[in-house]
């Protein structure tokens, strides 16, 4: 049962891993700030948010809390980088 709970947590929190991606990547091609915390009229809210509850709902240990941070932070500057390139 625990470990269906935690496989359940992973999927959860990845989803709002790539969520959080997909909303930064709007938020940075429509020229919004990494770290906004309005909610704007089109609907996006701070993508790094949705990001931060993903770490939080993935990690079940210190360990997997730390790995979990360290590749959401990596993914975030390799799309910012890919972004700004074609920006």
């Amino acid at each position: 049962m625990f470990t269906k709970l935690v496989g359940l947590r992973l999927v959860i929190g990845i989803c709002f891993i790539g969520y959080g991606l997909l909303l930064s990547a709007l938020e940075k091609y429509d020229g919004l700030p990494t770290f906004n915390i309005k909610i704007k009229t089109n609907g996006y809210i701070n993508g790094f948010t949705f990001m931060v509850v993903g770490v939080l709902i993935c990690s079940t240990s210190f360990k997997n809390f730390i790995i979990s941070t360290i590749a959401s932070i990596v993914l975030l500057l390799i799309e910012t980088y890919l972004i700004n390139k074609k920006l």
